[in-house]
């Protein structure tokens, strides 16, 4: 009998972490873990199980080139390695937070390899956060990587459609958790993962490696930062250079925080919260009604909205502020650095953006005079 515990996110919940300590743990031949270097490269496996016409509708697809002419060619491949680690094991353990979003078609695919490989027996594991705290953490990452977020009345966890898509596959075995914030020390997602694989597989896995990893989030300083640079240079999407330059604003922070420079931590204004959770009722019920998660202070009351107003340029009118003497500093430092010569800048940029070297000195320059002018 070979057993799968299916670990399908979602985002924001952990799931690095869940896959570093399940990589990192010592050999066990009873269970496998299939291991792909990046999350990139769960990619091309994820989208062989929807068929080449819906790959555009497809969540995955806003991650990866599907226009590529050796797409279908590239991702079957992956597929064949796929079914290969999962045959040749024992038992399984399935992580990635893409799955959450998969569509009947997708997850049928999915299920069917198993069970051709000699499967029967399913758990699958979801960690849910409440969904204002879920777009708090979302807005701060597309725009470290997009000059454009999505807005709050166009955002959607998708919590009870993605639900009942995998439960209809696998009747009985989905069990939903309640996701906490980590900053609360009595829940730990890595520990209460592995508890529920040591119950599923009978055995004790190595939690010698098991740590939470926190991602180093930009305080809203460096994102207005960051969002001028990329509005100004005029590029939607920065990947390798866009990196770089939060890197190097994270340094920026934290030689300022040593000199005690208080910044802003990214915050949801609390009608924009309400807003979200209020949006968000019918799954909130759906979660207490199916699976009895004790999420009742999730649900707002429609007294208690107050619908505000959002401005796609200015992503300041769903946060809670920032603190005016901190940007100042932290412009004034990234000025000092940038005035080096200029293998500084071409370090920086790379091969991305060498012909708008000039472009980023006078960005810099116009900042300054714009915060230091007044």
């Amino acid at each position: 009998m070979k057993k799968a515990l299916i670990h399908i996110g979602s985002s924001k919940t952990g799931s690095t972490s869940i896959q570093r300590a399940l990589s990192f743990r010592e050999y066990d031949s009873a269970v496998s873990f299939p291991i792909f270097e990046c999350w990139e490269q769960h990619n091309p496996l994820l989208l062989s199980y929807y068929s080449r016409e819906n790959w555009t509708d497809n969540y995955v697809c806003k991650f990866w080139n599907y226009s590529d002419s050796n797409a279908e060619k590239w991702t079957q491949g992956y597929r064949k390695r796929w079914l290969h680690a999962i045959r040749n094991a024992g038992s399984t353990i399935v992580s990635s937070e893409m799955m959450f979003n998969y569509n009947n078609e997708a997850i049928l695919r999915f299920k069917q390899d198993f069970i051709d490989s000699g499967y029967d027996e399913f758990l699958v594991v979801v960690y849910i956060r409440r969904p204002s705290d879920h777009y708090r953490t979302l807005v701060p990452q597309l725009l470290q990587n997009h000059i454009n977020y999505v807005l709050p009345d166009h955002y959607n966890y998708n919590i009870k459609d993605s639900l009942l898509n995998w439960s209809k596959a696998f009747p009985g075995s989905v069990e939903c958790r309640k996701y906490e914030s980590i900053k609360d020390d009595r829940f730990n997602v890595v520990d209460d993962f592995f508890d529920i694989a040591d119950s599923f597989f009978s055995v004790e896995l190595d939690r010698s490696n098991i740590s939470i990893i926190s991602n180093p989030t930009l305080p809203v300083e460096a994102l207005i930062l960051s969002h001028q640079f990329r509005t100004y240079l005029g590029i939607k999407d920065l990947q390798g250079i866009n990196r770089q330059y939060e890197k190097f604003l994270i340094k920026c922070r934290n030689v300022l925080e040593k000199k005690n420079i208080q910044f802003t931590r990214p915050e949801l204004k609390q009608k924009v919260a309400f807003y979200v959770d209020y949006r968000h009722r019918r799954d909130i019920e759906y979660l207490i009604d199916e699976y009895g998660l004790d999420v009742q202070d999730w649900l707002v009351d429609r007294k208690d909205l107050d619908v505000p107003g959002f401005d796609r340029k200015d992503f300041l009118s769903i946060l809670t502020g920032y603190s005016p003497e901190a940007l100042d500093k932290l412009t004034f430092l990234l000025f000092q650095k940038f005035i080096e010569p200029d293998y500084t800048l071409k370090r920086l940029l790379g091969r991305y953006l060498r012909k708008k070297v000039w472009q980023f000195r006078k960005f810099l320059k116009t900042f300054i005079m714009m915060n230091f002018g007044r």
